[in-house]
């Protein structure tokens, strides 16, 4: 089996600009570079390159879909922290509500916190 095989940027440039210039077919070109077949396809729509720097960068397509997967995990992350401190809230106020109507010994402390964290059960 083989490795997968890794291409430089500027090869990647040159078979894009030779798809796009050359007016010879992608198969055609596939073999005369000895590139697996559809890889130009999936570079173009991948990439572009850019007239002005003469670089290859991430078509908007695909720095759409970058920064989409970033927000998404970014939303992740807010859900968690949103979810702790529901959690931290929640069983603040069952502590708090406890020791109103019982009173703040220590022993309705310990009682409040076997309650919360359901020590009964164990």
């Amino acid at each position: 089996m083989q490795a997968k095989r890794q291409y430089s940027d500027e090869f990647k440039k040159d078979a894009i600009r030779l798809m796009e210039t050359s007016g010879k077919k992608m198969s055609e070109i596939e073999r005369e570079l000895g590139i697996p077949h559809g890889l130009v396809r999936n570079w173009q729509k991948r990439f572009k390159v850019n007239p002005a720097s003469d670089k290859l960068e991430l078509s908007e397509v695909e720095r759409l879909k970058t920064e989409l997967r970033e927000m998404k995990r970014e939303l992740d992350v807010t859900r968690m922290e949103r979810d702790i401190l529901k959690k931290q809230s929640a069983s603040s106020r069952r502590i708090n509500d406890h020791e109103i109507q019982g009173g703040s010994t220590p022993f309705n402390r310990i009682s409040c916190f076997s309650t919360m964290c359901d020590l009964s059960r164990a």
